[in-house]
């Protein structure tokens, strides 16, 4: 009898500090729940943050990168902050990027400002003249689709200043940027002209065609059709 209470005992110890640990793991969806939070964020936004967590911990379950994901997703849920209306997880670059290293692969988490995020990373290539703020100050245009994209090739491993660097960081996300080309004939985005003006771009059955921008007075060099397209 005394054995049998011992094994109980022990039993009832060992589940419940299973049950106990798995309590204190980190829940993706109310991570996730906690950016929307922050605002400027969609319902698509909302799952395709949590899509992209367990996407993550799936492959890091592959490829023996539990711990890097572990330390990330804890990152996440202790310093997640809401910034100029939206969500940030700056204060995790370090531990996303480990994770991208390890995985080989870009970590997809924050779509919503992929285009930003896209924009600030490649700005700071020499070969890029951006002036500082450009990437912050600018509306975000891109539709869903775009900032996963941009959001898949911001979150990679490789550096996007080179030519290798990006073959690499672009060709597992060839997938998800295609998605983001694919659009419905006659339907328009809106994109941003040289002049920092608002344009139109025209889906002509396959993509999104040059963006559409009116004309500047002469000699501003804004405006005109084809003018510039940030927005796809």
């Amino acid at each position: 009898m005394r054995r049998i209470a011992t094994i109980l005992a022990v039993t009832s110890s060992a589940v419940f500090g299973i049950l106990a640990a798995g309590a204190c793991s980190p829940s993706v969806e109310v991570i996730c729940k906690r950016v929307c939070d922050c605002g400027n964020c969609s319902k698509d936004d909302e799952e395709g943050c949590v899509d992209g967590l367990e996407d993550a911990e799936k492959d890091a379950s592959d490829e023996d990168c539990g711990s890097q994901y572990d330390e990330y997703i804890t990152c996440l849920d202790e310093k997640v902050e809401c910034k100029d209306g939206g969500a940030t997880d700056e204060e995790c670059d370090k531990e996303k990027a480990e994770l991208a290293d390890c995985l080989d692969a870009p970590v997809i988490t924050f779509v919503q400002n992929g285009c930003v995020d896209l924009c600030e990373k490649v700005a700071g290539c020499s070969q890029v003249q951006v002036p500082p703020g450009t990437c912050e100050a600018a509306e975000n245009v891109c539709t869903f689709e775009q900032n996963k994209c941009a959001a898949c090739l911001a979150g990679g491993p490789g550096d996007l200043c080179t030519p290798e660097g990006l073959i690499d960081t672009a060709l597992p996300c060839l997938q998800t940027c295609l998605a983001a080309l694919e659009c419905e004939p006659g339907s328009q985005i809106a994109c941003q002209c040289q002049d920092g003006t608002t344009g139109t771009q025209t889906c002509n059955g396959v993509a999104y065609g040059a963006c559409e921008c009116e004309a500047g007075p002469p000699g501003t060099g804004g405006g005109g059709a084809g003018g510039s397209a940030s927005g796809g």
